[in-house]
């Protein structure tokens, strides 16, 4: 996935396909699935992300 395109994507002027979540979650060294929102609530998804990319 190229900056651009990665870019494009967090804006949200570009969906996130299977392959593209493949590659970031490949990036960040998590599972996919660890990427992708178990909560209903906006803040908790948010709280989620925040701890993958924190660690």
């Amino acid at each position: 996935m190229s900056n651009t395109a990665l870019s494009r994507t967090e804006r949200a002027h570009r969906r996130c396909d299977v392959d593209d979540l493949i590659a970031i979650a490949a990036a960040l060294g998590v599972s996919p699935a660890a990427l992708l929102p178990l909560e209903t609530s906006p803040i908790q998804t948010w709280e989620r992300i925040e701890g993958v990319l924190l660690g």
